[in-house]
């Protein structure tokens, strides 16, 4: 059971501002999804973590599953500052001809955290690499590379099972001939509502910015669940 100084009452009237947020924003040029995942943590061994993580992630207004995949990999924690991890994730993407297909990405990733009075401050480095099994074209023979960095901060309310954030985090394409140096910016105001010691909720808006004018902007709310065992 959820304690704390925000009653429950509380939690879903800022759940509701977060979602008031994206219906504000919303344009007509821009489309509307919602993200429904979970990620489980089990320690190996002292400071060594298998990260498990699965996701459903809807567009069109919501209307269609643009994805869903799983994913697994591994987390190690250097110390209280510094995190490293590896992961690999399976997806069925929704492609052009409205048949799912596989998709797959690797990622590698490096994180730190820095503490300062009631605020964590936070940087993530991580490479991506996508590799499409649907082929339209010789393009989509090449294998996708990106650097993403993201920058999060994120309060503790004392006495309170809700930590608000946001953050920040570019898409930047490698060893690629497009001329964007950032394919896509994400952007996001979230909390973490923690319900025991072991799990807590994500609830967060998204907004994604597509530096092609072709593409459109995308708000979402995503709910995730967090389970460590």
């Amino acid at each position: 059971m959820i304690t704390g100084i925000m009653t429950n009452r509380e939690i879903i009237l800022s759940f509701l501002l977060i979602s008031a947020t994206a219906v504000v924003a919303y344009s007509q040029e821009d489309d509307f999804g919602m993200w429904f995942g979970t990620d489980g943590k089990y320690e190996v061994v002292k400071n060594l973590d298998i990260v498990l993580s699965g996701s459903v992630r809807t567009f069109d207004n919501t209307s269609k599953i643009d994805q869903f995949f799983g994913e697994g990999g591994i987390r190690y924690i250097f110390n209280d500052f510094l995190t490293s991890g590896t992961s690999y994730r399976l997806i069925g993407k929704l492609e052009n001809d409205s048949e799912y297909h596989p998709r797959h990405k690797f990622f590698l990733y490096v994180r730190g955290d820095l503490p300062v009075s009631d605020f964590t401050f936070s940087g993530r480095a991580m490479y991506q690499r996508m590799v499409r099994t649907y082929i339209e074209n010789d393009n989509d023979l090449v294998a996708k590379h990106y650097a993403r960095f993201k920058l999060k901060t994120s309060y503790s309310v004392s006495s309170s099972p809700i930590e608000p954030y946001i953050y920040i985090e570019p898409f930047m394409p490698l060893f690629d001939d497009s001329e964007a140096t950032i394919k896509m910016t994400r952007f996001s105001a979230g909390m973490d509502i923690k319900i025991s010691r072991m799990s807590s909720i994500e609830a967060e808006y998204i907004y994604e910015n597509y530096t092609n004018a072709e593409v459109k902007g995308m708000h979402i709310i995503s709910l995730n669940y967090n389970l460590r065992f």
